[in-house]
């Protein structure tokens, strides 16, 4: 019994992507299929003030290029957002 408690450690693979205290998106690591082993990140949140983001999303090699790319296109995003306001 406790041999197997053992095998069962807790493995983060999920992480959410926070700005101005508002989750913007996910950073996530694909466990099955062809992308196994890969990290996934999309932008995505209901807060208005970040809705009109366009759903820009990838998948990198591991998790710190993931973040990178995340951080890259959110900060991009920003910097065009005063295009977006009517």
């Amino acid at each position: 019994m406790e041999q197997n408690r053992d095998r069962r450690a807790i493995c983060t693979v999920r992480f959410a992507a926070s700005f101005l205290q508002s989750s913007v998106g996910r950073i996530s690591k694909n466990q099955w299929g062809s992308l196994s082993g890969t990290w996934s990140w999309s932008i995505s949140t209901s807060d208005p003030r970040f809705r009109r983001h366009g759903g820009q999303r990838g998948t990198a090699h591991t998790k710190e290029q993931a973040v990178f790319e995340f951080e890259r296109e959110f900060t991009r995003f920003i910097a065009e957002t005063e295009k977006f306001r009517r």
